[in-house]
């Protein structure tokens, strides 16, 4: 799973995750694997570091708490974009998401990244409403800014988390401990 740098050399994939399970996923040959944990600064620094690493492409992959009415939990989405708290925006690589969400049968839709657990109903009602974002999580923001700094193509692919389900629970306060991720 490589793909070509823009100079035209072979390149590695960066895949951010919360989780490890979700690292372990991810791992393959071409591709490095960092689970943010809910750490948004360490995971920075660390895809800053991989990114400047021969990275041809980062990729967010994960749980996601669901933000949009009528989503269904398990639902399979890919990210068109990810909206961030100042409100800034960066695409996703649209050819890929196309046919990974053809693929899938899977929505393109927006995601929204945060720095901390969205608690409650309340909270991720008004989170839809001010970003219309149909996901949120805590990693997407990170990759996709870096990517987008760097110029190289950002990816993003999320299942909407399972109510109750703690190992999974991006949304769940107090459930980050390092190496443990909410979003995919």
């Amino acid at each position: 799973m490589g793909c070509r740098r823009a100079s035209g050399e072979g390149g590695r994939i960066v895949a951010v995750t919360g989780l490890k399970a979700e690292a372990r996923l991810a791992a393959g040959p071409q591709v490095h694997v960092i689970s943010g944990g809910g750490e948004g600064a360490r995971l920075k620094r660390e895809v800053e570091e991989a990114a400047a690493s021969k990275a041809c492409a980062i990729i967010s992959f994960g749980v996601a708490g669901g933000l949009a009415p009528g989503l269904a939990p398990g639902a399979i989405l890919v990210a068109r974009s990810i909206i961030s708290a100042d409100g800034g925006r960066v695409y996703a690589d649209p050819a890929w998401s196309r046919a990974l969400s053809e693929t899938l049968s899977a929505p393109l839709v927006d995601f929204v990244g945060v720095d901390a657990p969205v608690a409650g109903s309340a909270g991720k009602r008004d989170l839809h409403l001010q970003t219309g974002a149909h996901a949120v999580d805590m990693e997407s923001h990170i990759a996709a800014k870096i990517a987008a700094d760097r110029g190289i193509s950002f990816r993003g692919a999320a299942r909407r988390r399972r109510p109750g389900r703690a190992a999974a629970a991006p949304c769940g306060a107090g459930r980050h401990a390092p190496g443990r991720r909410h979003r995919v």
